[in-house]
């Protein structure tokens, strides 16, 4: 059983010599793979013990594999498999099969494929495309001739970038997001992954003003999900949107290369001359030009160490409250003194979590409100709050009740208060520190959700040691 497929592109002629052989193994049977190029490229698939529709499978995963070299698929002038399919085979192609003609270029081409393919390689991108799936398939349709307004095209790449960082995330443990479990939002997810493999394709951009830049994209993006209220936000527009899918690709690609584990230095110097040349044009050129320039933020680094202490304190004493909270029996007996002293605690703790809260989160007059340093990430920092689904101003305006009305006053008719839901507090405070606080140079995130994962684990330790099963009798 044997396919041949003789791939030439529309105009010009492929380079060569270039030649390559390998076999490797699928459901138990073995394919001799063999690319031969030299003006055409001719690609020879055969199998002794194998099957008709695994032989197809084994080419199209060429196929795939072959596009992130050549950054193009190049069309199939004859296919052969003992007859002439090549009339079939070219119907039954994909449209995401067929490049865009932004991409049908030599500037496209990162590497020759027999300096890197072998059976090795090939299966590494079987089983990873296996796990892309769905977000390989969105990247080839962004990058292929369909017919879709290019920014469109450039809102779904730029949307590929979060599954393309969790991906990461799980085949590098060195790779470090800061999702905490959590959804990671759209504009964390593509600076996590252009901060790693990006620093030569977006150096302009990021010389220029990184942020502003990373959040046009996700704009962009947005257009999808929201209409009237992405209206004011700044765009790429059609030929931007080209100039920077073409960019994206690049950065797709390289990602894939080192999870297939193909050295840098083999498309090192090809990146940079293409990436030159994208540059170099009227459109990126203008683009950037348009960035705000990056200026110093003077922080007052008081005012920044209160709010911080304000973010631990509130985190530490929700974690006291939730872990002598989970020590609480099934009822309330006032007589006992010793429920006394852990209702005490435990309300004590409560209401200083929502009052130190409050005091970055409440309302604008207070000192240590969070608007007050870095201004000009709050509508980063506040998208971000509701693309967890949280709606910040009702629940702040819930929190400032309960402060209000329980804590600072007391309501008319002493009711006790239902305490407010505080996970969406810890999740606010933890975005707050990775948008906000770590906006300065050399910050780490502190990473708020762990460590009230580890505070909690901290206290209950401790009531462990003191043999406290119950903190009611």
């Amino acid at each position: 059983m044997k396919l041949e497929i003789t791939q030439h592109p529309l105009s010009g002629f492929m380079g060569g010599p270039h030649i390559v052989s390998f076999s490797v193994p699928l459901n138990k049977a073995k394919y001799e793979i063999r690319i031969k190029q030299q003006g055409k490229r001719e690609i020879s698939i055969y199998s002794e013990d194998g099957c008709y529709d695994d032989l197809l499978f084994v080419y199209y995963a060429l196929e795939t594999l072959l596009m992130l070299c050549d950054g193009q698929f190049y069309p199939v002038t004859r296919a052969f498999d003992g007859t002439d399919i090549t009339s079939s085979f070219v119907e039954r192609k994909l449209p995401s099969q067929t490049s865009a003609d932004f991409m049908v270029s030599a500037a496209a081409k990162l590497l020759e494929f027999d300096t890197v393919l072998n059976e090795s390689v090939f299966l590494k991108w079987v089983e990873l495309s296996e796990k892309l799936d769905l977000i390989h398939k969105m990247v080839m349709y962004c990058l292929s001739a369909v017919e879709m307004p290019k920014d469109m095209q450039c809102a779904y790449m730029v949307e590929a970038f979060k599954g393309v960082c969790e991906l990461v995330h799980n085949q590098k443990p060195s790779f470090e997001i800061f999702g905490n479990g959590r959804e990671l939002n759209l504009k964390t997810a593509f600076l996590a992954i252009a901060d790693k493999y990006g620093s030569e394709i977006f150096a302009e951009e990021y010389s220029r003003n990184r942020d502003q830049f990373a959040q046009i994209l996700v704009d962009t993006r947005n257009r999808i999900a929201h209409i009237k209220s992405r209206n004011g936000r700044r765009v790429l527009d059609g030929s931007e949107s080209v100039a920077y899918i073409i960019k994206m690709s690049f950065l797709y690609r390289i990602v894939l290369f080192d999870l297939l584990d193909i050295p840098q230095n083999n498309y090192d110097q090809a990146l940079k001359m293409h990436i030159r040349k994208i540059d170099e044009t009227e459109t990126v050129k203008q683009f950037i030009a348009c960035l705000k320039e990056n200026k110093p933020v003077q922080v007052d680094k008081d005012l920044e160490s209160d709010i911080y202490n304000l973010l631990y304190d509130f985190v530490y004493s929700v974690a006291i409250y939730r872990s002598i909270h989970s020590r609480s029996g099934d009822h309330y007996d006032p007589r006992i003194t010793k429920e006394h002293f852990w209702i005490s605690i435990s309300d004590n703790c409560i209401q200083q979590a929502v009052v130190d809260w409050c005091k970055v989160f409440g309302s604008n007059n207070e000192r240590t409100h969070y608007s007050k340093i870095h201004p000009c990430l709050v509508a980063d920092f506040e998208q971000a709050v509701k693309e967890e689904g949280i709606d910040f101003s009702q629940y702040s305006k819930d929190m400032k009740n309960f402060r209000d009305t329980f804590i600072s006053h007391r309501d008319e008719k002493k009711r006790r208060k239902p305490i407010p839901d505080l996970d969406p507090a810890v999740i606010i405070c933890d975005l707050y520190d990775q948008i906000v606080l770590c906006a300065e140079p050399n910050r780490l995130p502190f990473e708020f959700a762990d460590f009230f994962i580890k505070s909690k684990a901290e206290v209950l330790q401790y009531l462990d040691l003191l043999g406290i099963d119950s903190v009611v009798g």
